[in-house]
């Protein structure tokens, strides 16, 4: 009796090291699937539009939304007939900057310094496979502003 008692306490013993190899593959695959799940989100608003002037400093922004404790790479691009990516260079007047929100979400910004009428057209960030919706930037000569600006204090000052 002892020993068929025996064997099947290492039948059971063979039985549990199996159940037990099995769980743990299992909690692994979960556990792997899990971060690759995981994914940048970008959260630009449609329809978004920045007016300036030219000469002035202009940020525009791009909410990123991830899974890890590190920033993900985002890059800008302005919409032609290919997006073309920004030149960021030290020379040149376009910069770009990192803000984190909090340890999964940062804003990724776009800065002109001294924009250019040339610089108006639409924008969009990018960071993998996630594009933001496009940005309009409408860049405009001092003289425009002004104009407009004084045709409205005039017509409102016709109302008084």
């Amino acid at each position: 009796m002892t020993g068929a008692f025996l064997s099947i306490m290492r039948a059971n013993r063979c039985w549990t090291i199996l159940h037990v190899s099995i769980l743990v593959g299992l909690l692994l695959t979960l556990n792997a699937q899990s971060d690759s799940d995981c994914s940048t989100e970008i959260r630009v608003r449609r329809n978004t539009v920045y007016n300036a002037s030219a000469g002035q400093q202009l940020w525009i922004n791009c909410p990123v939304f991830f899974c890890n404790d590190s920033p993900p790479t985002v890059t800008w691009y302005k919409v032609e007939e290919a997006n073309v990516p920004i030149n960021v260079s030290g020379d040149s007047h376009i910069k770009t900057e990192w803000k984190p929100l909090n340890k999964s979400a940062g804003i990724f910004y776009l800065m002109f310094q001294n924009i250019l009428r040339h610089d108006s057209g639409q924008y969009q960030c990018q960071s993998g496979g996630n594009m933001g919706h496009a940005i309009t930037v409408n860049v405009y000569d001092h003289a425009e502003i002004t104009t407009i600006t004084q045709n409205n204090v005039r017509g409102k000052k016709g109302f008084i």
